[in-house]
């Protein structure tokens, strides 16, 4: 099965840092987004299998070494994933994604509030809609990705704060 990967470029090469694979090295772990405030704080995220669904995974840097941190979901028998992740400062950084839900795909996103990260409410147009990306100034947040309704796929773009 898959397991996280994280490299860092020291200035030199690139060099495997040790990295947690929650669900265990029997199950499957994947990162899909980095993104990095400071050289002390940087979260990283993706999915992990976890009691026979995909659920969101949320990893962090303190500087030291990777931790995992709790990411909130839709719920434990709910499957989820996060493709992307903005870090503003060590007490404001968000991710997006997508989870299912009765025969739909639903948008995700999570912030992190300096303590703990919430799932936040978001449009979710059309019976299968995902973000994909995200990215910040500062003062405003981004997500972009697509949505269906059963015909041409479009795309969908979102502003926060």
């Amino acid at each position: 099965m898959t397991q996280t990967l994280i490299l860092h470029w020291n200035g030199h090469g690139w060099k495997r840092m040790p990295s947690p694979n929650p669900a265990g090295s029997a199950h499957g772990n994947s990162l899909l987004a980095v993104a990095a405030d400071s050289a002390s704080s940087a979260w990283a995220v993706g999915l992990q299998f976890k009691n026979g669904v995909w659920q969101s995974l949320i990893e962090r840097w303190n500087g030291t070494s990777w931790k995992n941190v709790r990411a909130p979901g839709p719920g434990p028998s709910t499957p989820s994933q996060l493709n992307s992740v903005t870090a503003i400062s060590a007490r404001d950084a968000w991710a997006v994604g997508s989870y299912g839900n009765s025969g739909a795909r639903h948008t995700l996103i999570e912030h992190w509030n300096g303590k703990a990260w919430h799932r936040m409410p978001s449009p979710s147009p059309g019976v299968e809609a995902s973000l994909f990306g995200a990215a910040s100034s500062g003062t405003s947040v981004w997500s972009v990705g697509s949505f269906t309704s059963g015909g041409p796929v479009q795309t969908l773009a979102v502003h926060c704060c």
